[in-house]
């Protein structure tokens, strides 16, 4: 496993001294995307002289974790966050004039996170695209430092499908015209090269690492099933059989009440009704569980799925998108400990009426249920191609050929 990763590795550093332009780094989960894609941004950035690397990422669960991984490399000084959760100003108010030092830090971090002058930012897709299309003059203060910039797009099929017209054409721009070089980082790679090559001349989407179904192939860990369960206290009783053992839902609500049918000694739940402290901290004693073998059973909301690096023997799914599940099942057997066919990702359907489920929701559910009567295996490359964010592109295409 450690091989083919440092694989990916030398790929990307081979990758980064190719000519600036748009990227894709389609890796499957467990194959260290992250420090790969580092190593790619900063060998790129020293041959190029960019001025810094903006790592933008969906959830604030991944930028934590992210941001730690970069501040143990990088140094803490010369790493960023940007997000909701970070508050220097808080932080500067609290350490005034105790330690000199450190008080100057923090008044330096508070300062860089409102023109992005760090050599390394680590943000949201919200802050990212707003500092291009928000109307407010303090947003505007981080476009040029934007500019001559490395732009990595980490869980890219985590773009917003009903922006994603003009999420991909502000990404164009800035590839075209303000001297950016843009990666887009995933395990589900949306299918977007046709799009960005109507956006302007020569702008051409190029892999990184060019054999992406021999990866998939290699990296396969899990086997999915497909389930029903009568009742959420039904669902219970199967999870108790299990040691340690992860079940994600759609909502908040089925994770409270799933909970709480479980609560006892090594059951834990983890939803953004939490406070971002208090699901680090449970986080934090999840690894540690799990690292040293004792009872683990955790009822999470869709936060954990996506960049969160534990590693569970079984994982229980409710149905959702496709990329969803995929990026579910990546908690799975993450080193490959175990043999495939015992690393079950289970994908249970709670009976519900569709006309209840919101469009957003539901769609996904349908183009799900039906790549799996197409394909025997759900998270091959083929598969991914019906995701979502694909389907999205697709009628954007279809509509920019009518006009």
């Amino acid at each position: 496993m450690n091989q083919k990763r440092q694989e990916i590795y030398q790929q990307c550093l081979d990758a980064a001294e190719k000519e600036p332009g748009m990227f894709s780094l389609t890796v499957p989960t467990g194959g260290g995307k992250t420090l790969s894609s580092l190593a790619f941004a900063l060998k790129h950035a020293i041959k190029y002289k960019k001025q810094r690397i903006i790592y933008i990422i969906p959830y604030t669960s991944i930028i934590e974790q992210t941001a730690d991984i970069f501040r143990n490399i990088l140094g803490d000084g010369n790493v960023i966050e940007h997000h909701m959760n970070v508050d220097y100003d808080k932080d500067y108010d609290k350490n005034y004039d105790d330690d000199k030092k450190e008080d100057d830090g923090l008044n330096r971090k508070k300062l860089a996170t409102e023109n992005w002058d760090a050599p390394v930012i680590v943000t949201t897709n919200v802050q990212f695209f707003e500092s291009l299309f928000a109307a407010k003059t303090s947003r505007c203060r981080k476009v040029h430092n934007i500019a001559n910039s490395v732009l990595i797009f980490d869980e890219a099929q985590m773009l917003p499908e009903p922006y994603l017209r003009p999420c991909i054409r502000s990404m164009g721009e800035l590839v075209a015209n303000y001297r950016c070089t843009a990666v887009l980082c995933t395990a589900t790679q949306p299918s977007l090269e046709t799009y960005f090559s109507r956006i302007g001349e020569g702008l051409k989407v190029r892999e990184i690492c060019p054999d992406t179904q021999g990866l998939y192939g290699f990296f396969r860990r899990v086997t999915y099933r497909f389930m029903d369960v009568d009742s959420l206290e039904s669902l219970a009783a199967q999870l108790k059989e299990h040691e340690q053992v992860l079940c994600v839902t759609n909502s908040k609500k089925d994770a409270r009440d799933l909970y709480q049918l479980m609560a006892g000694d090594g059951c834990y739940h983890l939803s953004t009704f939490m406070y971002p402290a208090h699901r680090r901290r449970v986080l934090a004693i999840i690894r540690q569980r799990l690292q040293d073998g004792l009872p683990c059973r955790v009822i999470s909301t869709s936060l954990i799925q996506a960049g969160v690096d534990v590693d569970f023997p079984v994982v229980y799914r409710e149905i959702a998108g496709l990329d969803s599940i995929i990026q579910t099942g990546g908690r799975c057997n993450r080193e490959g400990k175990q043999r495939t066919e015992d690393s079950i990702v289970s994908i249970y359907d709670l009976p519900k009426p569709m006309n209840r489920i919101p469009a957003f929701v539901r769609r996904p559910i349908e183009i799900t249920q039906m790549v799996a009567k197409d394909h025997a295996d759900i998270a091959s490359a083929e598969s991914s191609e019906r995701t979502p964010a694909y389907r999205g592109r697709s009628f954007l295409l279809q509509r920019e050929q009518r006009h």
